[in-house]
């Protein structure tokens, strides 16, 4: 109807569609990019930002990217990066603040990314990543604030009572009857949202007290990540360890049953797989290992520190539990690199966390 018709104006950066839009690789699409992670691209709608496995390749296929901008429009856009090696250079942009590895973000206006998700344990098809991906952006938006007071059907159905009022006047009988089933379809929609509202409110539980559900965020309060995920990751990894040893542990049956159902719950990061790939290609090339290692440790809680004699990445204070990283001033062997990333890994305390990938 409305974007059917083309009655929509500029969000910001973006244009409302029933279309993805696909960035271009070029310094245009880059601009975009960045702006979407910043949260600067809109002003109204929030934007799901769908990161590249490949080269034109995604978590989702084609059809089915086109199908979530179809049943999104007017809640949120939906963005595609051209390709992998764009995600890499967008992450040295921004810090590493970006979604990738064919994880979908959802960015907020003024905000960035307010919620990710990815194929894994708990979404473990593309259907599943869909359907957490809609709900999610729903969830956002309908938290967001209403534009001028109004939300999207409200929007809509102004727009066409408008216009059949200047229209009515000009417009065969025909025009006028699809106008005014046009306003009737958006009536019934406004509707069926309000009822699945009405449904949704007496089939939902009763919330748990603010301090309790407070906990439940205690995780992402505590200090800043190596990568994203990481504390999730180490609650994973412990939980593990403890199921490992059973009764053994010291853990009553009914811990390890919850411990259980944790660890089932929570899937890997793809941003710890990212991290070790990361490791791999900066201590790969000798004549490149300083400039690389400098680059990539920046991103993940150190600055560097250089005296007469060492130079060295050291660990910001409110990075808790991570040790200096003395560089190389002569790189040695294959071999000699190989020990290096091994070494690094175990300073930022990933060598548990491997069997997770």
């Amino acid at each position: 109807m409305i974007l059917e018709d083309g009655k929509v104006v500029e969000d910001g950066l973006l244009m409302p569609s029933l279309q993805p839009h696909f960035l271009s690789d070029d310094q245009e699409g880059f601009a975009l990019a960045e702006r979407i992670v910043s949260g600067g691209a809109s002003e109204y709608l929030p934007t799901v930002y769908v990161s590249a496995i490949d080269d034109d390749r995604w978590a989702l296929d084609v059809r089915a990217i086109r199908a979530l901008a179809r049943d999104l429009a007017g809640v949120a856009h939906v963005v595609c990066e051209p390709s992998r090696e764009f995600s890499f250079r967008l992450r040295d942009q921004v810090d590493g603040e970006n979604v990738y590895n064919g994880t979908l973000g959802i960015a907020v206006p003024g905000g960035g990314f307010a919620h990710r998700a990815y194929l894994g344990r708990a979404i473990p098809d593309a259907k599943a990543l869909v359907a957490r991906v809609k709900s999610a952006a729903v969830d956002i938006r309908s938290q967001m604030p209403k534009v001028g007071g109004w939300d999207w059907l409200d929007f809509q159905d102004a727009i066409l009572r408008h216009q059949r009022e200047i229209d009515k006047n000009r417009l065969s009988a025909e025009e006028n009857e699809k106008l005014w089933n046009d306003e009737l379809a958006l009536k019934d929609a406004r509707i069926q949202e309000l009822e699945a509202e009405l449904h949704d409110a007496r089939n939902t539980p009763l919330q748990a007290p603010a301090s309790a559900a407070g906990n439940g965020m205690l995780l992402s309060m505590l200090k800043p990540e190596v990568y994203s995920g990481e504390f999730s990751d180490r609650v994973r990894a412990a939980l593990e360890f403890c199921l490992e040893r059973g009764a053994d542990s010291g853990w009553d049956k009914r811990s390890l049953a919850v411990f259980e159902e944790i660890v089932g719950a929570l899937t890997p990061s793809p941003a710890l797989n990212e991290l070790r790939e990361d490791l791999r290609r900066a201590t790969r090339d000798p004549a490149r290992l300083n400039a690389e290692l400098r680059k990539l440790l920046a991103r993940h809680g150190f600055e560097f520190k250089s005296d007469n004699k060492h130079s060295r990445m050291e660990p910001r204070p409110e990075y808790v539990g991570l040790e200096s990283v003395t560089l190389m001033k002569t790189p040695g062997d294959h071999r000699g690199l190989m020990n290096l990333c091994s070494q690094i890994e175990a300073n930022l305390g990933l060598t548990r966390l491997k069997k997770m990938g």
